[in-house]
């Protein structure tokens, strides 16, 4: 599936919901704002074949980078973040407002060679008619668990009509990642990252 490369940052209608619990800029470290610069323009990230179902509307997503975090309230901390947010435009499928949830997941391989969540975060937003798109925030997101091992991100979109959420469409993206951290070793395979330990110290 070819994604269509549009921004829809600067157009009229487009909504952008606010993200609870948002961190200050200025509280991030010097690695953060380092990080801004490597990540460039919006890309299609992550276009290994998603997971679809009904009439989903297109995305459009950045990549994902791997990092170690720390700051003066918490040790260092592993994060998934982005310089820039998704854009989810409108189903097909319905001319009236929609309703359009994004999770933002990590997951980590277990023993058994499953995909097991091990975080996720939740975001909404409802557009109306005359609304082509949403912008969702960047994603900042510290998993619960970071030990060492293979871990991946995933966009998942739902397109749904208000009020009674009667769904329109399903999709789900694995991240484009990239490694970032000095911190550890990180190896990126495309839609995972392998993880060694914290370095001790760090």
């Amino acid at each position: 599936m070819m994604l269509r490369m549009r921004r829809f940052h600067d157009q009229p209608g487009v909504v952008r919901p606010s993200r609870q619990g948002s961190t200050s800029v200025g509280l991030l470290s010097l690695v953060v704002i380092l990080l801004v610069t490597l990540f460039g323009p919006v890309t299609p990230a992550g276009a290994w074949a998603p997971a679809e179902t009904g009439q989903p509307g297109k995305v459009e997503l950045p990549k994902v980078s791997v990092t170690d975090l720390k700051y003066s309230w918490q040790p260092t901390t592993l994060t998934f973040l982005s310089d820039v947010g998704p854009t989810a435009n409108r189903s097909p499928a319905h001319a009236g407002a929609q309703t359009i949830i994004l999770l933002f997941i990590i997951q980590r391989l277990d023993d058994q060679q499953n995909w097991v969540v091990v975080s996720k975060k939740d975001l909404s937003s409802t557009i109306t008619a005359q609304q082509p798109a949403v912008s969702f925030p960047a994603v900042y997101i510290q998993p619960t668990v970071s030990t060492a091992g293979a871990y991946r991100f995933v966009f998942s979109f739902g397109w749904y009509i208000p009020p009674t959420m009667a769904p329109l469409g399903t999709s789900d993206w694995t991240a484009d990642h990239v490694c970032v951290t000095p911190l550890r070793t990180c190896t990126s395979n495309g839609t995972y990252v392998q993880l060694g330990g914290l370095t001790p110290g760090r």
